[in-house]
């Protein structure tokens, strides 16, 4: 799913990041490089299905050595080689790590991959990635989304964002914040792909793990009804949230 990492990478241009890497399969530059073209493509070896090949962990751990944050999931895939790659950043990762939609599929495989990780890591589910990660069902971790959150945090030691109407922020040390930025025209496809760009952007810029996560949540619900008044919630688009960006950063600049 291309467009995920495109939405991640381009929220994480437009929000202060110096410079954006992107890692991908070989097969997949030409429509991502016509999407976007700011960041640095890292191309890497894929298998047969066309994801990450577990081949490629050396060279991807060694982009890793010049950067500040790895976000890894958006578009991802999900086989045996993803949850290879997605295990290996995981517990090798010497820069925080943000993981999102088919890297929260991946590790919920194996969740104890996530207490040997060596680095702070926020995890962004919504509650159906959130419901694979604990087995349950989304509807379950709707009924109780403050007491799993803080519980999962503090058990793994991760920042946890659980994404919804009013998400919620979770530490390791059992400190709960709830977001009240953001309206119903951000449950689309691809907006969560922008709250990961956005925290990992944040992230990389010298923010705590629960700043980044608290501060990304508040500034993407915060564009997202930016959008909301410019093209209703019916008609706006992960795009859109993106498009806002620049004019709420410039509020908080001045």
């Amino acid at each position: 799913m291309c467009g995920s990492a495109v939405l991640a990478a381009k929220a994480a241009v437009c929000s202060g990041t110096g410079l954006v890497k992107m890692a991908m399969p070989r097969s997949i530059y030409t429509p991502i490089s016509s999407q976007i073209i700011e960041p640095v493509m890292v191309l890497l070896e894929e298998n047969e299905a066309g994801t990450l090949s577990a081949d490629c962990k050396e060279k991807l751990l060694a982009n890793m050595e010049l950067a500040t944050t790895c976000l890894i999931g958006c578009g991802l895939g999900l086989n045996d080689d993803v949850v290879e790659v997605v295990r290996t950043v995981i517990e090798n990762s010497k820069i925080p790590v943000v993981l999102d939609a088919d890297g929260l599929n991946a590790a919920a495989k194996s969740p104890d991959m996530l207490l040997r990780a060596q680095v702070p890591v926020i995890m962004t589910p919504h509650p159906g990635e959130m419901g694979r990660l604990i087995g349950k069902t989304a509807e379950e971790v709707q009924q109780q989304r403050m007491s799993i959150a803080s519980s999962f945090a503090m058990t793994y030691g991760v920042y946890l964002v659980l994404k919804g109407a009013n998400t919620i922020i979770a530490d390791p040390d059992g400190n709960i914040f709830v977001n009240l930025t953001g309206n119903p025209g951000m449950s689309k496809a691809g907006s969560g792909d922008v709250l990961a760009g956005l925290i990992a952007s944040l992230l990389a810029q010298g923010l705590s793990p629960i700043g980044a996560a608290a501060a990304g949540v508040y500034l993407h619900g915060a564009a997202g009804d930016i959008a909301a008044a410019r093209y209703s919630q019916r008609c706006m688009t992960p795009h859109d949230i993106i498009g806002a960006l620049p004019e709420l950063m410039l509020k908080i600049e001045n």
